[in-house]
């Protein structure tokens, strides 16, 4: 870090080594599109590599990195819609690595993951950056709050709000389907 800090390109390499797969990961959940996250992540450390002469080294290099890709998923969703459709092979970032035997509930798996993406790409810019940063980056509130600057009183209150919309969601797509569609499905949102 000191190294980095002090212009040493070879060690901000590390650093981007390091968090790549996070920070891509968030901007494709919050995309949907791989293009746009490769872009988005490319643009993410460009900016880290600009200001890191900024950067307080007392708090986590994580989190300052994913404040930033919040930021910029952000301002990308205010200047252009979010994507029609995904490509089905986009959605490998969901995959549990679990080897399915069966090609049917391998596809009510997908259809439903699917779904599940389409519903967090709904949900007001707020809630889904909570969720993406919750549900998939695994971070806690605590770090959530430390990151983005939010007290934990409004991020308890932005992901219990952003659960319901997304069981709304769900539960209409699933009524629209009919009664095998939610067979094998895994629509459910951990507490």
């Amino acid at each position: 870090m000191d190294r980095a800090k002090a212009g040493d390109g070879e060690s901000f390499g590390e650093l981007v080594r390091l968090h790549q797969t996070l920070v891509f990961g968030y901007c494709l959940r919050h995309t949907g599109d791989r293009e746009t996250a490769l872009d988005l992540t490319n643009e993410v450390f460009l900016r880290a590599f600009r200001r890191f002469p900024d950067y307080d080294p007392t708090h986590p290099f994580r989190n300052w990195l994913i404040k930033i890709a919040v930021n910029l998923c952000i301002d990308h969703h205010r200047r252009r819609p979010p994507p029609a459709a995904v490509d089905p092979g986009d959605l490998t970032w969901m995959a549990d690595g679990s080897p399915e035997t069966d090609p049917e509930a391998s596809l009510v798996r997908l259809e439903s993951r699917e779904e599940i993406r389409r519903a967090v790409q709904r949900l007001p810019e707020n809630y889904r950056s909570l969720v993406i940063l919750h549900y998939f980056n695994q971070l806690t509130y605590q770090e959530i709050s430390e990151t983005l600057g939010l007290p934990m009183g409004t991020i308890s209150t932005w992901l219990h709000r952003a659960k319901i919309n997304l069981r709304r969601q769900l539960s209409r797509a699933a009524a629209q389907a009919g009664p095998d569609a939610t067979r094998g499905g895994d629509w459910h949102l951990r507490q």
